[in-house]
């Protein structure tokens, strides 16, 4: 019998994608959380660490859990406790490999499960997005779309700012775009860099813009909205900036490699097209002059 992977069918993609707007319905048990008294299992978190030979378990640390609060709201969870359950087996603490940042994660995760809300500190103003959209993508992994559904509605509600967009726009995995309430994250943080430099003679020579990650470059490159004389000044800019951020020609070439794609040298005059490509950036048997 060939067993398919639901996960990858557009039914469950969408059927995912409803749970997240759902409420978790739970009761709050987070005074039983880490109570040994109250704990049946264990889960050992294996740290990563990469090394030259490949990735090492350290720093080990073992959580206790009660399997069924634990299992109720994570199906992958609920798999793994349930997995050689002879008597023998429960005692031995359920084994999980996650990197630094996934341990924090899944901690986190592990506070929702048992209260059935985010742990206070995450929703304070000053917490790195970063920490969130880590908990979004291991509320993924462990198929836990309440957690998802929640921290979307955290980021949502989140003040707008480039740093915050910035990660939204570049650091949410692919994978999990196809989630309409994540992709929408992704989108607002993409229309957002796009409005704060759409006027490139008021934005783009500005400690600010030049201070933007590549990906976000790109991201403006590729925009329709953008408001200039003409390409000339835009290009202009850009070479402004590559030049500002990197010192070696090497790297300015590199990035004009990866760039260049997204210049409209159609709309470029001959005399503008004539001396940029005459500029050391440009002078790479990888740069393309058609768009």
């Amino acid at each position: 019998m060939v067993e398919e992977d639901c996960s990858k069918c557009p039914g469950a993609v969408s059927t995912l994608g409803d749970a997240l707007d759902e409420e978790g319905h739970y009761f709050d048990f987070i005074k039983f959380y880490k109570k040994v008294e109250f704990c049946d299992r264990s889960l050992r978190l294996e740290i990563l660490k990469e090394t030259r030979k490949g990735p090492t378990s350290a720093n080990d640390e073992e959580l206790p859990i009660n399997s069924i609060v634990v299992a109720a709201k994570s199906v992958v969870l609920q798999k793994m406790l349930s997995t050689g359950m002879k008597e023998a087996n429960k005692s031995a603490p359920v084994v999980i490999k996650v990197t630094a940042e996934e341990k924090t994660a899944f901690k986190e995760m592990l506070h929702f499960l048992y209260a059935g809300s985010l742990s206070p500190r995450l929703l304070e103003a000053t917490i790195d997005v970063r920490e969130l959209v880590a908990l979004l993508v291991l509320g993924d992994k462990f198929e836990v779309p309440s957690l998802m559904g929640t921290v979307v509605r955290c980021i949502s509600t989140r003040r707008k700012c480039i740093p915050d967009s910035t990660v939204l726009a570049t650091e949410i995995p692919d994978t999990r775009l196809q989630l309409r309430q994540v992709k929408k994250l992704a989108d607002d943080a993409r229309a957002h860099v796009v409005e704060t430099y759409a006027d490139v003679s008021g934005t783009w020579e500005s400690e600010a813009f030049m201070s933007l990650s590549l990906e976000v470059i790109e991201i403006l490159m590729q925009a329709e909205e953008l408001e200039a004389e003409n390409e000339e000044e835009i290009v202009e800019k850009l070479l402004g900036w590559i030049r500002g951020k990197y010192d070696a020609l090497s790297a300015r070439r590199r990035v004009v490699r990866d760039l260049t794609p997204h210049i409209r040298f159609f709309s470029l005059t001959g005399e503008a097209l004539e001396r940029f490509l005459s500029t050391p950036e440009m002078q790479s048997k990888g740069t393309e002059t058609n768009r």
